[in-house]
């Protein structure tokens, strides 16, 4: 015996009332419905079991006004008897036998008639009032087929058809009101009930019955001619979810213009004509793919607004028991869910299924340490879900270097998502200020400062906002909801920087001073930031069989110079990450793995359109003639080959220009030194990182030994500036030059002592004993 036949035999004779305590108004109203659909199509009871069930509904006073009404007529029938049967026939003969034939014959079935009309009076009534009190109030039993009529798309139709046959078959009072039809339903006829229960609907076609039927049994609805155990559950409110309803929900969230979206216009348009005109048999296979936070699913959620269907997810499912066996796993459950949905969805123009993280289930190409995921079974059924898709399928995956050759080729397109860069944060930013209506408490200013300060994905910033709007409900001032954004911002970055760690730089000291530096190799450093803009430009435009266009820049020159702070600066303006490396990133003591870490390095800056910073990189391209082994050689042809097929912004920094390969500095267009600081750079920086620290006003003599300081560099201010910040009660004019004369000479770099301005024997910083 099967689990449903147990459960049926279980349940088998309890009132429905029991088993649905808080539904019993749906199935009276189920019960006086159908009661009057039966007496309908028979024009009267059809049987003596069926009369007997239906006049067990009405209350003693019912049943004494259906009583009366029948009396009545056999009144009538009675006195005319006694009128025609007293008077003799033209033979002499009573026509006695011929009377009671015909004329009770005529009778009895108008008397059947009278008593079916006014039950049917009093169960209208009583259905007016029903529906009155769940119009306000849906019971628990509604509320649970609402569930599933939103998760699989059913029709009003075919959700009172649902809940119909649901009932019959737990319902004995149910069942007894459509007598032997409702044995049907366990052959797989309940389209005769459905026939039945609808036949005087306006519209109804005998055929609607029948491909009701075929719907439940594509989307799960009948399993074997048989509800499902699981289903009979969830409708009994013993679970919570059931089936495809679980797995496969309504896709809410953002929704952004596809021209704010990280996606190319081209690309866009491309994709609406694809989707719109259909692929194979109607269906649609899109792989996004790129890291975590960057826009993939808003742009999933768009896509659908966009041409006007409605976007369902397919969830990850937890571990459990469940309705699963316990030796399948999380695949081979999403795996069904997703034919579910295609034989659910068998038309071109259907609605759109989301395969968020969709990881484990596409990368089976990835190596053997993830063990079943190397399969050639799960490689079939990837395969097979691409092949079978009946409308658009939109896959989302934060790698997809796993993809199996035979699973990429049956995308119909791929488009890859960079890391969110400033002008899109913006966009995320205004679209949770305008969704939590924020707009009086934060400026166009702020929003620009927040994109600028925290590189963090669209869901850090919905967290942030969310919390923010919770404290501008509860009254705080505009200062307390700014700064509830701040640190949840701020905490998302910060714990971000796991995974991010040296890769990501951070944005320009606020400080930094362009016009200070003393630059050689350009006239202006404007001169560089147009070239790069135009490398970007040309980028965004180059066709897939040209050569991407790249700009190298070598920033050379002593340690302290600005070198990294020129990269950032370049970064910002461009509104580009920076993907910052070193050769702690790169270099491994593993054979191979140096490549591999360039390689990688270079695909990370194409994915993510960031600008891509070597630092040191005289340690990553030591001139090959005094390479002393052999990997030192492969290095650097590794970097100039990754390089040479680059496309966009590289710069590279040295403080050791002789050490740099010959051939690798030909590959630069652009070489950039970075010298000592001039007077008037020496000075500017004084008065506005120095001087403001300072309560009195400079000397011109001290200003003056400043400009015999002829060796110092920026990064000598940024650090006596943070040194003495911590004592500015003994910060004088003295104490800045003493602190700037000592960083230069900790570098080996001012031997000498200013002119004019004579050193004390010992140096110390504020706060030390001389």
């Amino acid at each position: 015996m099967g689990r449903f036949s147990r459960l049926k035999q279980g349940i088998g004779g309890i009132p429905a009332e029991v088993l649905l305590p808080g539904d019993t108004a749906v199935v009276k109203r189920f019960r006086f419905q159908g009661a009057i659909n039966v007496i309908r199509r028979s024009a009267g009871f059809p049987n003596f079991e069926i009369a007997q069930e239906v006049l067990g509904f009405l209350t003693p006073a019912e049943t004494k006004s259906v009583v009366a009404a029948i009396m009545a007529g056999i009144g009538r029938t009675m006195a005319w008897f006694r009128a025609e049967v007293g008077a003799p026939s033209a033979n002499g003969r009573l026509p006695i036998e011929d009377l009671l034939m015909s004329k009770f014959l005529e009778e009895f079935p108008r008397l059947g008639s009278l008593l079916a009309q006014a039950v049917i009076r009093i169960l209208e009534k009583r259905l007016v009032a029903l529906d009155a009190r769940l119009a306000g109030h849906p019971s628990a039993l509604q509320q649970r087929v609402a569930r599933l009529q939103e998760a699989l798309g059913l029709s009003g139709f075919e959700a009172e058809a649902l809940t119909l046959s649901f009932l019959v078959q737990i319902d004995p009072t149910l069942k007894g009101i459509f007598g032997e039809r409702a044995m049907w339903c366990r052959k797989g006829e309940d389209w005769k009930v459905l026939v039945t229960w609808f036949q005087h609907r306006p519209g109804f076609r005998l055929g609607m019955a029948m491909q009701v039927m075929r719907r439940f049994q594509r989307l799960g609805l009948l399993d074997d001619d048989e509800h499902p155990h699981d289903l009979l559950e969830f409708l009994l409110g013993a679970r919570r979810e059931w089936g495809l309803a679980s797995w496969i929900t309504p896709s809410e969230g953002q929704v952004f213009p596809l021209a704010q979206c990280p996606v190319s216009p081209d690309r866009v348009s491309l994709l609406l004509e694809m989707i719109t005109r259909g692929g194979r048999k109607g269906g649609f296979n899109l792989l996004l793919h790129g890291a975590p936070g960057t826009g993939k699913t808003a742009f999933a959620r768009s896509l659908a607004a966009e041409v006007g269907r409605r976007l369902f997810t397919l969830q990850v499912p937890l571990p459990s028991g469940g309705i699963f066996k316990r030796e399948e796993s999380r695949e081979t459950i999403r795996f069904r869910w997703i034919r579910q949905f295609q034989r659910m969805n068998d038309d071109a123009g259907g609605n759109i299924l989301l395969i968020d993280e969709a990881d484990a289930l596409l990368n089976s190409h990835l190596p053997g340490f993830l063990g079943p995921f190397a399969d050639s079974s799960v490689k079939a059924a990837i395969n097979q879900a691409l092949d079978d898709a009946t409308t658009v399928q939109i896959w989302i995956t934060n790698s997809a270097d796993g993809l199996d050759e035979s699973t990429r080729r049956r995308f119909d397109l791929v488009i890859g998502f960079p890391p969110a860069g400033l002008p899109l944060r913006l966009n995320f930013l205004r679209h949770a200020q305008k969704r939590f209506r924020l707009g009086r408490i934060l400026s166009p200013a702020d929003l620009q400062g927040l994109a600028e300060r925290f590189p963090v994905s669209a869901g850090a910033i919905e967290t942030g906002f969310r919390n923010a709007a919770a404290v501008a409900r509860q009254g705080a001032p505009a200062a307390r909801v700014r700064q509830v954004i701040e640190a949840v911002l701020e905490s998302q970055w910060a714990f971000s920087g796991e995974f991010q760690g040296q890769s990501l730089g951070r944005g320009p000291d606020p400080s930094f001073s362009l016009e200070a530096l003393n630059l050689e190799g350009i006239d202006r450093p404007d001169t560089c930031l147009g070239l790069a803009r135009a490398c970007l430009s040309g980028l965004e435009r180059a066709c897939a069989n040209e050569a991407p266009p790249r700009l190298g820049i070598l920033l050379y020159g002593p340690p302290g110079t600005g070198k990294t702070e020129f990269a950032r600066y370049l970064a910002r303006s461009l509104q580009r990450p920076l993907l910052v490396k070193g050769a702690a990133d790169i270099m491994s003591k593993y054979v191979g793995e140096n490549e591999a870490n360039l390689r990688a390095a270079f695909r990370e800056a194409r994915d993510r359109r960031a600008i891509l910073f070597f630092d040191e990189v005289d340690s990553l391209l030591h001139a090959r003639e005094r390479a002393v082994r052999s990997w030192e050689v492969s290095l650097v042809n590794q970097l100039l080959s990754e390089f040479e097929a680059f496309g966009g912004v590289f710069l590279a920094a040295t403080n050791h220009l002789d050490l740099v390969d010959r051939a690798a500095l030909r590959r630069f267009q652009m070489k950039i030194g970075f010298r000592c600081l001039t007077r008037e750079g020496r000075r500017l920086l004084y008065s506005r990182l120095l001087a403001p620290i300072c309560p009195a006003r400079a000397l011109e003599r001290e200003l003056v030994a400043l400009d015999g300081m002829s060796r110092l560099v920026p990064a000598d201010f940024h650090v006596v500036r943070g040194n003495l910040q911590l004592f500015p009660e003994r910060c004088t004019h003295r104490v800045i030059l003493e602190a700037l004369a000592a960083e230069a000479a900790l570098r080996g770099e001012q031997a000498r002592n200013p002119i004019g301005f004579r050193l004390p024997e010992r140096q110390g910083m504020p706060g030390q004993g001389a």
